[in-house]
């Protein structure tokens, strides 16, 4: 392998990239370079976060529709060097897909399994063909009036109103009866192009009305080279806002180590190799959402990237350094995922209960000074509008606690939740 290398973040790179890119070049003393490539319309998103390496990475702005640009821009960044792509914003894949072609000698997921992991129709759809047994009924609707009582005259309810192709929980709706699905298709689809183009949404704005998995939901993420070659890590349990009577289906905690007995991890990673088999996906990091139910593993969906907090819960829970290890795969290397320590880990987010505009946010500093508390980030500024999850509202704060003592931690969970608080006046 060549000693210099060219890392390409598409659209946005984080923080945890730039750190894990100066790791790559220090453990493989490698020569690298780095950069942004960002499309001119994703910087008008509210993913597009700026400089976040410290300079690290430098930005390139461009039109991904150009592709004689593209090229041109691929030659005076990367020439004769190796390549290693990376993408972990979702909404980002749309742009990463138009990158592929143009360099053939990357290590990379192919552009189908991406469009298979980003579209939920398309996802289910693949899945259902190879493995019927893991996925719900299921109907894609791209207007109200397409919606017929008959599509789902067979469905047992409660149902799920999703988007097909946005992330997070943006308009995800439980369902109780006909009424209630009528109401969350009108309420989706007349904010879902805002949203979409909000959001940097995926594929056309359409909606899936599919059957509620009863059940309980956990996560794994998982590394894969090829289709046989394919490491799991451990399930995080997520407990849902509406199991605990909030509105919207979004995460709500995230923990580690899950509650699952060895028999119910070996199954739940034979439904998660099976998504992922089911979908073509190589070359990739997998964050797999799934149920367990009275009838087995089901799977929620799949997408081809590092899940949410998940550097964080499973660095602080295992020692497991995800986007190292997401630079290694393009690479064409194994990730290292030997555990070396063990802490209870979790992450817990907040979003509005109340609608209007935000006027204050207190109790940060003080959270902060809790011995669990690794980090608080607030996602969200006073004077800006709160909106319910399941109106198309946005994380207001994600905290990331860790403890080796587990009454410590959840002592300090319920002081956490207490102490921050968002006030919100009603208009």
């Amino acid at each position: 392998m060549t000693n210099k290398v060219t890392i390409i973040a598409i659209d946005r790179a984080e923080a945890e990239i730039g750190r894990a890119s100066k790791k790559l070049a220090n453990e493989l003393e490698i020569e690298i370079k780095a950069y942004t490539l960002v499309n001119h319309s994703f910087r008008n998103t509210p993913a597009y976060k700026g400089d976040e390496t410290k300079g690290y990475f430098e930005e390139v702005l461009c039109d991904f529709n150009d592709t004689e640009e593209l090229i041109k821009i691929l030659d005076e960044i990367a020439h004769g060097t190796k390549v290693v792509l990376h993408c972990r914003m979702e909404e980002a894949i749309k742009d990463y897909q138009k990158v592929i072609p143009l360099i053939p000698n990357a290590i990379v997921q192919t552009v189908e399994s991406l469009t298979l992991s980003t579209e939920k129709y398309r996802m289910r759809e693949a899945m259902t063909e190879k493995y019927p047994e893991i996925c719900p009924k299921y109907v894609h609707l791209e207007s109200y009036n397409d919606f017929s009582e008959t599509m789902i005259a067979n469905f047992t309810f409660p149902v799920i109103v999703k988007p097909n192709g946005l992330h997070s929980s943006f308009f995800v709706k439980k369902c109780n009866n006909l009424d209630e699905v009528h109401n969350a298709l009108r309420n989706a689809f007349a904010g879902l192009q805002e949203v979409y183009a909000r959001e940097y949404g995926t594929g056309t704005p359409s909606l899936l009305v599919e059957e509620f998995i009863n059940g309980k939901m956990y996560s794994i993420d998982a590394y894969t080279r090829d289709l046989g070659k394919i490491w799991l890590l451990p399930p995080v349990k997520v407990t849902i806002a509406a199991e605990l009577g909030l509105d919207g289906y979004y995460g709500y905690q995230y923990d580690l180590p899950s509650d699952l007995s060895d028999n119910d991890i070996a199954d739940a990673n034979e439904c998660t190799r099976k998504a992922i088999d089911a979908l073509g996906l190589m070359s990739s990091v997998a964050h797999v959402e799934l149920y367990k139910t009275q009838n087995g593993w089901k799977i929620i969906e799949v997408a081809p990237r590092i899940g949410g907090y998940r550097q964080e819960l499973y660095m602080e829970a295992y020692g497991i350094d995800h986007y190292y290890n997401d630079l290694l795969l393009h690479l064409g290397k194994d990730p290292e995922v030997t555990p070396k320590w063990h802490k209870h880990a979790s992450g817990l987010t907040i979003y509005a209960d109340l609608e209007g505009t935000i006027t204050a946010i207190n109790g940060v500093d003080e959270a902060k000074k809790l011995e669990s508390v690794v980090s608080v980030g607030v996602d969200t500024a006073v004077g800006r509008r709160a909106i319910f999850a399941s109106n198309g509202g946005q994380l207001l704060a994600i905290i990331i606690m860790s403890n080796l003592n587990k009454e410590i931690l959840h002592s300090e969970i319920t002081q956490v939740r207490n102490l921050i608080q968002f006030e919100i006046e009603s208009n």
